[in-house]
């Protein structure tokens, strides 16, 4: 899944994508990774990049211990890129169903890129 989003007046050009998508079901109490990549493929640099992932609750990343986590600012040179992995547990208690996922990119000079995926929770 990829997204393209041009700068033209800055001369940035990104093209992010979930470079490890998170599994598409899992079980209570498991724990896996998704992983995302931005590539700033134009000649200008990308400003105040953010990398924003939410989830539903039932869901919490392994830094924050929430089912949020915010990583930047950051910057990304012409022809440079930036990867973060995310760790996620399903809390044991969560109900069976299907749940969105969701990472917002944002940069001073980039309109927002949205990308999102579904996780279905089967019981055990």
């Amino acid at each position: 899944m990829a997204f393209d989003e041009f700068s033209s007046l800055l001369g940035a050009q990104t093209q992010s994508e979930l470079a490890s998508p998170p599994p598409s079901q899992a079980s209570p109490g498991d724990v896996f990774e998704t992983g995302i990549e931005v590539m700033n493929e134009g000649g200008g640099e990308l400003r105040d990049l953010v990398i924003r992932l939410e989830m539903p609750e039932g869901f919490t990343e392994s830094i924050t211990k929430t089912n949020r986590r915010t990583v930047g600012p950051t910057y990304l040179s012409a022809h440079d890129g930036f990867g973060q992995v995310f760790t996620i547990t399903v809390s044991r208690d969560t109900p069976v169903g299907t749940y969105s996922l969701t990472i917002t990119i944002t940069a001073d000079n980039m309109s927002p890129q949205i990308l999102s995926s579904t996780v279905k929770v089967v019981g055990k």
